[in-house]
């Protein structure tokens, strides 16, 4: 659940640390071998409580290659 901040306008959500390549100017520090992503039910929940916040304007998708996860 997020913590409800009447001033949030915009969510970053980092779906996974995997990628292809581990690069050193990565400032995720992502890497082929690090495990773990966000489900796609662990998403919707959390586009559910921005919604009820009421003053988010935009959603960021951000991260590893979230390619590498999801179908």
């Amino acid at each position: 659940m997020l913590m409800y901040c009447m001033d949030l306008k915009g969510i970053h959500l980092l779906l996974t640390y995997r990628c292809d390549v581990e690069c050193d100017h990565c400032f995720v520090r992502v890497s082929p071998n690090v495990k773990g992503t966000f489900t796609f039910k662990q998403v919707g929940e959390i586009l559910a409580e921005a919604r009820k916040i009421g003053s988010v304007s935009y959603f960021s998708i951000e991260g590893g290659e979230p390619f590498l996860y999801y179908p």
